[in-house]
């Protein structure tokens, strides 16, 4: 048994931009597609936990720093041919939709971002070998722990990223980096590189965000599916093509393949 985290964040903004050019095609159908295909790549066994990590409400890092991710709302207005309050209606019902009738456990916890769900996750379940689905670079901190992996569903790699040799340094590479989208306010003295540090750590929170978490994840019942109740009758077929195997990446395959990209950038 293993447990297979979804950055639903990714899953949701990457399939509504993508309806920008396809608007004949629902994001939420796009997005349900994008999941099937990702787990399908995974390899998923009957008895594996998926959960799909939720944001919800505004982070507790901006009550840390009034800055963070502070262009985002504005990056998201200036895409005004996008309908975002009906979109993410839209997406909440679907995520209604898997909890009620699939085996995927939707975890949503108010002031709380999917990183904070998933990076407590693979340290609780520490016994097991977790797989995070994101392209978050953040969640390469967690290399550090020996029984994570993660797979980028990013559709020019669609496969395992490569452990950097010191995954530690990432969080100091972070800390140094001036600024970015996420992290505007620059770190200058020893109070900024606190605050920067508590806010991109994520092989330690905050202790009671941590059992917050643990409480929502402690128990997680097995579920079964209803697949006639699911949108898209359509696929519906590819809701239990998840446990085929025929189209899985293994890691070892996916070292293979970056190594390959590797050489031909060399020559």
């Amino acid at each position: 048994m293993k447990y297979i985290w979804l950055d639903w964040g990714y899953y949701l903004h990457a399939s509504i931009y993508a309806w920008k050019n396809r608007k004949h095609i629902p994001a939420t159908y796009t997005a349900t597609t994008m999941i099937l295909g990702d787990l399908r790549k995974i390899g998923v066994d009957e008895d594996d936990i998926i959960i799909i990590a939720v944001d919800k409400g505004h982070s507790w890092r901006k009550e840390v720093d009034k800055e963070y991710k502070s262009t985002r709302k504005a990056k998201r207005e200036a895409q005004k041919e996008i309908p975002w309050k009906k979109m993410f209606e839209s997406f909440n019902s679907l995520l209604d939709i898997f909890e009620a009738y699939t085996p995927f456990h939707i975890v949503a916890l108010n002031n709380l971002e999917a990183d904070d769900i998933i990076s407590y996750g693979v340290r609780y379940f520490k016994d097991k070998d977790n797989i995070i689905c994101s392209v978050d670079g953040d969640f390469e901190q967690l290399f550090a722990l020996p029984n994570v992996k993660i797979f980028s569903p990013h559709s020019k790699r669609k496969c395992y990223k490569q452990p950097p040799k010191n995954p530690y340094k990432i969080i100091e590479k972070k800390i140094k980096k001036e600024v970015s989208d996420d992290l505007v306010s620059k770190v200058e003295t020893e109070a900024d590189y606190q605050r920067r540090f508590l806010i991109i750590n994520l092989l330690k929170l905050p202790e009671d965000i941590e059992k917050r978490v643990e409480k929502q994840i402690n128990f997680l019942p097995k579920k079964d599916w209803e697949i006639v109740k699911l949108p898209f009758p359509s696929i519906h077929q590819r809701f239990r093509d998840i446990y085929k195997k025929d189209k899985v990446v293994t890691f070892e395959q996916s070292m293979k393949k970056l190594e390959r990209k590797k050489r031909r950038k060399k020559c």
